[in-house]
C-alpha cells in the first residue's frame, strides 16, 4: 500500500462524501429537466397542479406586486396630521395594498384616480414547480433514502446509519 492509498475503513467517509456529492450533481441535473418539462406540460394543459401518489406538485405563478420606491413623495400626498403615519410598515402595507396596476403598467390610485409616482410595479417573476411537504411527500423521501442506499452498495451501511431527518431535510 502506498502512502497516498488509506485503508478501507479511513476510506469510507472520504468516498461516501464523494459518492454522494457526485450523486447529488446528477440528481439536481435531473430534477432541472424534469421541472422544465413539467413547466411546458403545465403551458399546454393549462394546469397548475397535478396530483401524485407522492403529494401534488404545484406550479406558482408569483404576482406582479407594487412597492413603495418614494417615501417622502408618498407623505406629501398625505394630509398634515397622518405624514408621520407613513413611517409605520403596516400603514405603508395598507396605502400600497389600495392601489392598482393600469393596463399600461402604471400604479394608480383608485380612490383619486391619479397615477402615482412615489410607488412603482415590481414583477412576480419566472412560474416555478414547487412540491410542498405532505405525508405523502415525507414517505416518498423514506422510500428513496431506501433505494440509495441499495445503489451504494458497499456504503449501504454507512448511509442507513443516517436517521431519515438527517437524509431528507
Amino acid at each position: 500500500m502506498t502512502e497516498v492509498q488509506k485503508s478501507d475503513e479511513t476510506m469510507l467517509a472520504p468516498d461516501l462524501l464523494v459518492r454522494v456529492s457526485s450523486m447529488i450533481h446528477a440528481l439536481k441535473c435531473v430534477e432541472t429537466r424534469v421541472k422544465e418539462q413539467i413547466l411546458t406540460e403545465a403551458v399546454k394543459s393549462r394546469g397548475k397542479s397535478f396530483y401524485t401518489d407522492m403529494g401534488t406538485v404545484n406550479i406558482v405563478i408569483p404576482q406582479d406586486s407594487i412597492e413603495l420606491v418614494d417615501e417622502q413623495a408618498l407623505a406629501a400626498t398625505l394630509p398634515v396630521h397622518q405624514t408621520m403615519l407613513v413611517l409605520r410598515d403596516g400603514v405603508k402595507r395598507t396605502i400600497l395594498e389600495r392601489l392598482r396596476v393600469t393596463d399600461d403598467g402604471d400604479v394608480m390610485d383608485p380612490a383619486t384616480g391619479e397615477i402615482v409616482t412615489w410607488a412603482r410595479v415590481r414583477p412576480g417573476g419566472a412560474p416555478y414547480v414547487s412540491w410542498p411537504r405532505s405525508k405523502e411527500q415525507t414517505a416518498a423521501k423514506e422510500r428513496a433514502v431506501d433505494q440509495l442506499g441499495s445503489l451504494m452498495g458497499d456504503l449501504a451501511p454507512r448511509l442507513a446509519a443516517l436517521t431519515v431527518d438527517e437524509a431528507t431535510g
